[in-house]
């Protein structure tokens, strides 16, 4: 295990060398949420409030937001395209070590890093302005809950990206794919607006996916709007769907991994 702390090690260090660009695309982000300002406040000046949201909350849950657009995402699958389709994979399978586990930490490593530095930014806002501190919760409660389902969801999206990226394996591109599974998932987990004003019955097709819990749900916890028996059904489905897409994505790779020998030898 020490070997692969090392690697996380390295893949954390990595991230900060990196910096310029990581910070360079929060504050890109940062200007969507002030964008967005001015665009809800438009609307809640005419409406006054749209669904439970006025302009205070609305603008809690953007930048809220922000907190989670760090963890894994189509980064990893293009990764795992590259290391396949140009060939880096064969330095790592000669390692002494297991190649999954050695790709593992050295994604998540590189995560934890860029995470940091958006926990810095998005979380400094959130209590530097007293309008927006007002409306999130900061107890044992909401943090346990809330560090339980930040864990779970991003085991979830790293095989689901992973999974993705072994198609490279078949695939001379996984582009279109990434594409895609990057906008649709931005929509399912709640980034481009919160879930709980879209009608009734896509909330409750929502409520049954893992990918509201990588973001609208953990925001609903920091907001206080959450409940146990919720939270238990939240870590069921993501425990659910990390143990079939474990399944699904060793299967791809251990395939894969044959067809790659192959085609190398």
């Amino acid at each position: 295990m020490k070997k692969y702390l090392q690697i996380f090690k390295i893949s954390i260090i990595s991230a900060f060398e990196y910096r310029t660009n990581v910070i360079s695309s929060l504050l890109m982000y940062l200007l969507g949420v002030g964008t967005m300002f001015f665009l809800w406040n438009k609307l809640i000046k005419d409406n006054i409030t749209i669904g439970s949201y006025n302009l205070s909350s609305i603008m809690a849950y953007y930048l809220l937001s922000g907190l989670f657009i760090s963890n894994f995402n189509a980064r990893t699958t293009k990764h795992f395209e590259k290391l396949i389709q140009h060939g880096e994979l064969n330095a790592i399978l000669i390692k002494p070590l297991s190649t999954s586990l050695y790709l593992f930490f050295r994604e998540i490593g590189v995560r934890f890093g860029v995470n940091i530095f958006t926990f810095l930014i998005f979380f400094s806002l959130v209590v530097i302005i007293p309008g927006i501190r007002t409306n999130i919760e900061i107890t044992l409660y909401t943090m346990s809950w809330s560090l339980i389902f930040f864990i779970l969801s991003n085991v979830f999206l790293y095989l689901f990206f992973w999974t993705l990226g072994t198609l490279a394996f078949w695939v001379i591109t996984t582009s279109g794919l990434r594409n895609i599974s990057m906008n649709l998932i931005n929509i399912l987990k709640g980034q481009w607006f919160p879930l709980d004003i879209a009608p009734a019955f896509f909330q409750r097709i929502m409520a049954l996916l893992p990918f509201q819990y990588s973001m609208f749900y953990q925001i609903q916890i920091l907001t206080g709007k959450s409940d146990p028996s919720t939270n238990v059904q939240g870590v069921a489905i993501l425990i659910l769907s990390i143990l079939l897409l474990s399944i699904l994505a060793a299967l791809l790779w251990s395939r894969g991994l044959r067809k790659y020998e192959s085609v190398g030898g």
